[in-house]
């Protein structure tokens, strides 16, 4: 019996996944494609299409499916899609007819829909009215254009001077309501995260990025809780020896969850690779400072009154020590965020700055997995296996969760810059007789390197590593980080 069955919601309305003859029916054959193609990227809009039998045309050639709102549910009621309907197709087709008559022509609807994501990077409102800059604002209307976006904190207990909170003003106020989280910056929110004039024109999608990216986070779209929220790169794991008392397994030693490499399809054909985005040699960053209290601008210590307001200018710091290659060495990844860092006076000490935990957190990331292999295009039948909960809350969903997929033993794991540790960022899923997982997008994740022993293996008198489900690689042990235990 299949696992995990999903309903299709359009308009409010459920529609059957049997039909009956005479209504309409949700084909098998739902798509949901979503995610990011490299860490270094924001999430792109998530895209679902559907296929529904309509016996007379006249539910699938109304012109109020297109926007309509379209929801894909699981069995267990988690939304895997929220978005509206922005594209329909209809054709007939021939098919039996349940009821044992015989062939019947019916209508073919196909609902090809993008998730609420994608309305916030379509959606570029004015800004709320809810403060006013003085005594230049016509200055910056015209540099800006109207409706531009004030300068602001992140986030404020004044709304007036927080940038999330206008966001959320200007959404609700074009029916985009949609939850949008707060940054996890509050610390530092008050006093150091200030983010520059953005134009008349900008997304909300653009500039909600621009706040979570100065936590190192980028944008995820949870279709469970309807919530805009920040995404987290996977936190480093490493691997460990388990023993159950008749056989040794390799398993993950940190948050993630250990998949068997039998159990997943990869083409004969595929490859794993590293690419010049993949192997930054610097990270630019952007540095200012501004004093409020006489209007002035500080930029890499020269100063400049507000009226004049710079480009804010981007500092280079070095990620990789000796750049793999003379092109290499001219990669430099800039995160996109337009920020500078306000520092007055009064809290200069008692507050970090922001530029320098921004970049202890990039420098640290892209260290981390600076030019390391991606996994082949992968895919994952939880048709024909069970992942078990934890790797199925990740392999079924359409977000990129903060967790470590290995994949002990696998054929690559010999290679020097292979795993073990991976994020899954992307992919398709399917539903036809059972949900699938297809090209899925397996990004390197931080991996501890092993502090072990050859001792250290093993301290357990009953366990042998030979009793393995199956053998340990060298480069396994590698990361092995805990052995057997007495």
């Amino acid at each position: 019996m299949p696992r995990h069955i999903p309903t299709v919601t359009v308009g409010g309305t459920p529609i059957p996944a049997s039909w009956s003859g005479d209504k309409l029916a949700a084909l098998a054959g739902i798509t949901i494609t979503w995610g990011r193609s490299s860490v270094y990227d924001q999430t792109g809009p998530t895209t679902a299409r559907v296929q529904i039998i309509d016996p007379t045309g006249t539910w699938a050639s109304d012109p109020s499916r297109y926007g309509e709102q379209l929801a894909i549910t699981i069995d267990t009621g988690r939304a895997l899609f929220r978005g509206w309907v922005d594209e329909l197709t209809v054709k007939q087709r021939r098919v039996q007819n349940p009821d044992g008559s015989g062939p019947v022509q019916v209508w073919l609807a196909t609902l090809d829909a993008t998730d609420r994501l994608g309305a916030f990077a379509k959606a570029a409102p004015p800004a709320p009215s809810t403060r006013t800059v003085t005594p230049n604002r016509e200055y910056f209307e015209s540099r800006y254009g109207a409706g531009f976006w004030d300068d602001a904190y992140v986030i404020h207990t004044d709304p007036a001077f927080g940038r999330i909170n206008a966001v959320r003003t200007a959404a609700e106020s074009i029916g985009l309501t949609s939850t949008i989280a707060d940054p996890p910056v509050r610390s530092l929110a008050d006093k150091t995260w200030w983010m520059l004039h953005q134009a008349a024109g900008t997304s909300l999608y653009d500039l909600i990025a621009q706040c979570y990216i100065l936590a190192a986070a980028h944008v995820n779209y949870n279709a469970a809780t309807d919530t805009l929220e920040p995404g987290y790169l996977a936190p480093a794991t490493g691997e460990k020896l388990t023993f159950d008392g008749t056989t040794v397994r390799l398993t993950v030693d940190g948050a993630g969850v250990s998949i068997d490499a039998s159990q997943i399809v990869i083409d004969r054909d595929a490859e794993t690779k590293s690419t010049i985005a993949q192997n930054i040699a610097a990270l630019r960053l952007t540095t200012a400072q501004y004093t409020p209290s006489n209007d002035q601008i500080q930029v890499n210590g020269t100063t400049y009154w507000i009226p004049s307001e710079p480009a804010a200018i981007g500092v280079e710091v070095p990620v990789a020590s000796t750049p793999t290659s003379p092109l290499a060495a001219h990669n430099v990844y800039q995160p996109p965020f337009g920020a500078q860092t306000m520092n007055p006076a009064n809290s200069a000490d008692a507050y970090p700055r922001a530029e320098t935990y921004v970049q202890t957190v990039w420098q640290d990331t892209i260290r981390s997995i600076n030019g390391r292999l991606t996994a082949p295009p992968a895919t994952f039948d939880l048709e024909r296996f069970d992942y078990g909960p934890d790797a199925e809350a990740i392999l079924l969903d359409t977000i990129d969760h903060p967790a470590a997929l290995h994949f002990p033993n696998a054929k690559y794991a010999t290679l020097t810059g292979f795993g073990p540790a991976f994020q899954l960022i992307g992919g398709t899923l399917t539903y036809d007789t059972g949900w699938k997982l297809t090209n899925a997008t397996l990004a390197p994740a931080a991996a501890t390197a092993s502090t072990l022993t050859l001792a250290d293996l093993s301290q357990n008198d009953t366990a042998a590593l030979g009793m393995c489900d199956d053998p340990i690689t060298v480069g396994s042990i590698g990361y092995l980080t805990k052995g057997l235990t007495a």
